[in-house]
């Protein structure tokens, strides 16, 4: 109940002035005892500063905030670390199937979908809902992202804000 008000109250927050960017929530989530599994965190933190004022919500591994802080908002994008790959993974899930559910290969995935589907009538999820894998390369027990992923990152928040700003103007 305490993150679902924290989500409530970020939403709120940032979404006063009711700008062109107030219809779009970004979610991250991430262990930051995990090495790049906590690349969301930081993903999101440059985001903020790039992108102005989006409504955003670093969860760490705490997926019940999720539907509370989606509500009300036009689009939706989900970033979790994802392993196997080398690029960003981009899905429309804003239809929820079980085939979705089961390429979406990510430490949080079934938690954060499984609150979505079962918070579905109680909030108004976005009318467009993106998850976004980004490459996860070391998750052992460990503080800080590896040194490839570190090099990595300028590229993956560029990709990231691309596919973001490519969403806005397609829905502004």
């Amino acid at each position: 109940m305490h993150l679902q008000k924290i989500a409530i109250q970020s939403k709120d927050a940032c979404s006063a002035e009711h700008d062109a960017s107030h219809f779009l929530a970004i979610a991250a989530f991430g262990n930051s005892l995990r090495g790049d599994d906590a690349a969301a965190s930081f993903l999101i933190e440059r985001l903020r500063f790039r992108l102005g004022p989006v409504c955003t919500l670093d969860a760490g591994s705490h997926t019940s905030a999720l539907p509370a802080f989606l509500h009300e908002h036009k689009i939706g994008i989900i970033i979790d670390p994802v392993s196997g790959t080398e690029e960003i993974v981009k899905l429309d899930i804003s239809e929820l199937t079980d085939r979705q559910r089961a390429s979406i290969d990510c430490s949080h995935a079934l938690s954060w979908l499984d609150e979505i589907i079962l918070f579905k009538e109680k909030f108004s999820i976005p009318e467009r809902l993106y998850f976004i894998g980004i490459p996860s390369y070391e998750t052992s027990w460990t503080v800080g992202l590896s040194e490839r992923l570190i090099e990595r990152l300028p590229e993956l928040e560029a990709q990231l804000c691309k596919l973001i700003e490519v969403e806005i103007a397609a829905n502004a």
